[in-house]
């Protein structure tokens, strides 16, 4: 991603288009991000593997109410699975245990923020978003094992898993969460440009319960939002 943001900028630098944000701006934003947080460890009698999949979309409009303030509504929807598999094995058995989880939150938001003009076409942006919502959770849980059986000329014979035990569950929360996140634009002609969310600290409560609420503060690039944007 970053390769492609590089190239974009450096391609739309011999541009000169003058592109200012002035009051009585509107623009549309679209943005999202897709992480692929797979990964494989352990050995070979005591293997770990996780499937991550994570995708946060999202859409707004903003207006100037002067040269540098600005006020807005947008929609957010999130989605993730994760895939966890954990086998264990010795001369005796095979064991295996798994669980999938599936997450999902849309919300609704509303914002404001300040930009800073860097130059005519680069801004910095601190945008501060109240969202709600409903985020919802399905689980599934199982474990499994299988014996090795010694023949009687010291091979061994495996039999087919047998499922133990498995279960699922779903869960719905209420969602309220507050978010202040640093923005980069940059305008490569006078109507469009690239947008890219540099993360933030967010705060949320589930179903209005201070117990159930948490603070994540998150600026790693693998979640960092691009987009384009546009004045209408």
């Amino acid at each position: 991603m970053k390769k492609i943001i590089l190239s974009l900028i450096i391609f739309s630098s011999s541009l000169t288009v003058f592109s200012q944000i002035s009051k009585g701006t509107i623009a549309v934003s679209i943005n999202g991000n897709y992480y692929d947080g797979s990964s494989s460890n352990g050995v070979t009698t005591n293997s770990l593997t996780t499937i991550g999949q994570n995708l946060n979309a999202g859409l707004s409009i903003e207006y100037y109410v002067t040269n540098n303030v600005f006020f807005g509504v947008g929609f957010d929807y999130y989605w993730g699975k994760e895939v966890i598999i954990n086998q264990i094995s010795n001369n005796a058995f095979k064991q295996l245990e798994s669980m999938r989880v599936k997450s999902n939150l849309k919300s609704p938001n509303f914002f404001g923020g300040y930009n800073w003009r860097v130059s005519n076409k680069l801004y910095l942006i601190m945008n501060l978003k109240l969202g709600f919502g409903r985020y919802s959770n399905n689980s599934y849980s199982a474990f499994a094992w299988r014996p090795k059986i010694v023949n009687e000329d010291g091979t061994l014979t495996q039999v087919e898993f047998s499922e133990t035990s498995a279960w699922e569950f779903d869960d719905e929360y209420s969602y309220f969460g507050s978010s202040l996140s640093p923005e980069i634009n940059y305008f490569f002609s006078d109507k469009f440009g690239l947008c890219l969310g540099l993360g933030g600290i967010e705060y949320a409560v589930f179903d209005w319960n201070i117990d159930q609420s948490s603070w994540n503060v998150n600026f790693n690039p693998n979640y960092w939002k691009l987009g384009i944007k546009f004045k209408i």
